[in-house]
This record gives C-alpha cells, structure tokens and sequence, in this order.
C-alpha cells in the first residue's frame, strides 16, 4: 500500500518477479483500468472502454466518487458499460479466475473472453463477485448491467491462476496519497478482506513529508489508526512498515521531515513488535538525496525516482526479503 511509485507498480514489479520466480506465480493480482483515470498505469496493464468514465483517487478532494480497494474508483451515469481489461506478458500474466470489487446495485455482469461469454447474476447488495473462468486467459471484456442507480461504480478487479499455489503481490497505491487518505476510505477498508492478505507492506510517507510542520502526534495517530483497520481486517497477517526513501524539498534541499517521520515510524514499531524496514537510512539518511541525485537515480522533480532508481529500490527490499526468509529457514533446521 503507498502513493505514486506503487500506483505505477515500480518497486513493485521487482520484488513480485523475484518472490514468483522462488516461490511460484499464482497470478497477477490486483488490477485497475487507470487509463479510464487518465492516470499513471502500471507497465503490464492495457485497458479501454466505449463507455464515458469520471474517476477519483484517494488522496482527490471533494469527489463525489467513492474509492474502493485500488484506491481509485470510475463512475459512468450509463446504465450499461464496458470496461476492456488487457494484461501484457500473457503467459507470465495469464489467468482463469477474476474477482470484481463494484458498488452497489448492479444486476448482472457480462464476461466477454476468447470467444466464451457468460452473463453472471449480483446480488446487488453485494460489492464484490469472484468469477472462475472455462481457461487461461490474460484479456477479458467486461460489461455492467446496473439496476435502477445513478452511476456504476468500478473499484478494480483481481486475477488469479485458480490452479497453481505461489505468491500473489498485490499493488494498491494512488498519486499523491498519506495514511490519512486510506483511513477515511470506507469502502477500500470493506473491500479489503476478499484478498485475503498474509502480510501487508505499507510504503507511505513522502506526501506527509512535504509539510514541513509535520505534527508528529497527528501523524502517529494516523499510523495507529491504520494497524487497528488492518488488525480488524486481517488479525493474522503481518505487517512491515517501510520509511519514505530519502528526496528533496521543493527542489531546495534534502528534505528533513523525512527523517522525523522514520523515527516516528521505527519507534512505533519496535514498541509494537511490528517489522520495519528503514528505506530512508539504507539510503543514506538526510544527505543520501545528495547522493542519489548525483548518481541519477532522483528525477529531476528530486522527489520521484528514474527507472534506475525505482530498480534499485526494488532490488534492495527483495534481497532484505531474501535474508529475512534464509534466517529464519536456518533456524527451523537447527
């Protein structure tokens, strides 16, 4: 769960190819139409539709849309509509199962894939519909069908492969997102359990870090507030908190909330016993922006990161994941 570099599914992308490539690849997982948003999307996700979409994002303000489980949400005022859902790399990517996350109020919805199609009865106080598919597939054609509402509501889909156990990584973030953000979104918290989540990895805090009065006790009651909504959703799952990698503010300098923000966070977690991984100090504290600016892994925003950057990032939290995993399997042989 984060902002913009998991919305685009940069660090992401990595850490789910290496644990798939070691543990088996059980499906992409979450997907959403972000081209629909006229958004950022993720590299592997194609999508397009006939139908006229309006769209919102967590951290939008005043939106009459709500948003659910990908942080974002499409409305259309149509009492019908189609959503084409591609994914690239279809053998890596392919899948026979589709889960639907939607508001409200819908009658049926038409699954159009490989010359089958299939209408499926909702419940319409439902907002979710797990669907399994005749075959493998990595492109579908969805079509609403709505009940007497006002809009249809689409909030993302998940994909899965129904028959090979492994790993699902799963990506939700938006542009320009806080934890506050995820806090005050009801319908993101209710949809949430349908995946069903073993460990939730929270990479938040450089949207915080550009107020530069950061009030710590606000912002650590956020932090509280959001491992009481997953200890609700998910009372198993583990959680790793990781710390905003190191940027600049507003070009001028390396930004220092930053590093109130990682103390905030890693004294948190050690009082809660709680897995942390310092991202900010890996990369060298308040001067590694210096540094990584340098080395032409900031963008030229000196907030966002270049590809090689993003890689890097990734590279970082696998092999944390690596080591982490070795140790503990050592211990269970000894």
């Amino acid at each position: 769960m984060g902002d913009w570099h998991i919305q685009a599914d940069k660090i992401t992308a990595i850490v789910r190819d290496e644990l798939q490539k070691y543990f088996g690849n059980a499906g992409r997982g979450l997907i959403f139409p972000f081209q629909l948003a006229k958004s950022n999307a993720p590299a592997d996700i194609k999508s397009s539709s006939k139908s006229i979409w309006n769209s919102s994002r967590l951290s939008k303000i005043k939106s009459n849309i709500s948003c659910g489980i990908s942080a974002y949400g499409i409305a259309t005022n149509n009492d019908t509509a189609d959503i084409n859902l591609k994914l690239t790399d279809s053998l890596k990517n392919s899948f026979d199962q589709i889960d639907f996350f939607y508001d409200k109020g819908l009658k049926s919805i038409s699954v159009f894939s490989d010359g089958s199609t299939e209408q499926v009865a909702v419940d319409s106080n439902s907002q979710f519909l797990s669907y399994k598919m005749p075959r493998l597939t990595a492109a579908v054609n969805i079509r609403f069908n709505a009940n007497a509402v006002k809009q249809i509501l689409f909030f993302g889909a998940a994909v899965y492969k129904n028959k090979i156990s492994g790993i699902i990584y799963n990506a939700i973030g938006a542009n320009g997102a806080k934890i506050s953000d995820y806090n005050q979104a009801p319908i993101f918290w209710e949809q949430l359990p349908y995946l069903n989540t073993d460990c939730y990895i929270i990479s938040l805090g450089t949207n915080e870090a550009q107020n530069q009065n950061l009030n710590t006790d606000d912002y650590l009651n956020q932090v509280q507030t959001m491992v009481k909504n997953i200890n609700y959703t998910s009372p198993s799952a583990a959680i790793i908190f990781i710390s905003p990698p190191v940027s600049y503010y507003k070009k001028i300098k390396p930004n220092k909330t930053l590093s109130t923000i990682t103390t905030v966070l890693k004294k948190f977690c050690n009082q809660n016993n709680i897995a942390f991984y310092d991202l900010y100090n890996i990369s060298n504290g308040l001067y590694g922006a210096t540094i990584w600016r340098k080395q032409k892994l900031l963008n030229t925003d000196l907030v966002h990161f270049t590809n090689a950057g993003y890689t890097l990032q990734g590279a970082l939290l696998t092999k944390a994941f690596a080591k982490a995993y070795n140790d503990f399997t050592a211990t269970i042989k000894n």
